[in-house]
């Protein structure tokens, strides 16, 4: 994978995924403070919460799967990106056609820090 990717990957990971289930799980406080802490707060008890808080990753993976798959895999978002070098990557050409597969099979494993489904990992024996 080529660097310039790896480093979208990276950005992706932290900025986006962790990210957004941090905040997801900021929601989950045990005294919500915001508008959607408090509307999650009154709709569930402690077992939705916990349904909750193991259905937020596979949330969050969704979209950004739908994202690269759907939007920069087949070409529906041209997009590009700004390396940590000023050049401009066009996602769509190094991609290969692949941001999804290696989202779901490697990207979340090597550069996220927060909590996944590895529904792709080796089988167990």
């Amino acid at each position: 994978m080529p660097d310039d990717l790896q480093e979208f990957a990276r950005q992706l990971m932290s900025a986006v995924r962790d990210e957004a289930i941090r905040s997801c799980d900021g929601f989950l406080a045990t005294d919500p403070r915001t508008p959607v802490g408090r509307r999650w707060a009154n709709a569930t008890d402690a077992a939705g919460r916990d349904a909750i808080r193991m259905a937020v990753p596979d949330i969050v993976d969704e979209v950004i799967f739908h994202f690269l798959n759907r939007g920069l895999d087949q070409g529906l978002m041209p997009l590009t990106f700004r390396t940590p070098d000023g050049s401009v990557v066009d996602l769509v050409e190094v991609g290969d056609g692949e941001l999804g597969g290696w989202f779901l099979t490697d990207w979340r494993r090597r550069y996220s820090d927060e909590r996944f489904s590895d529904d792709f990992g080796p089988t167990p024996s």
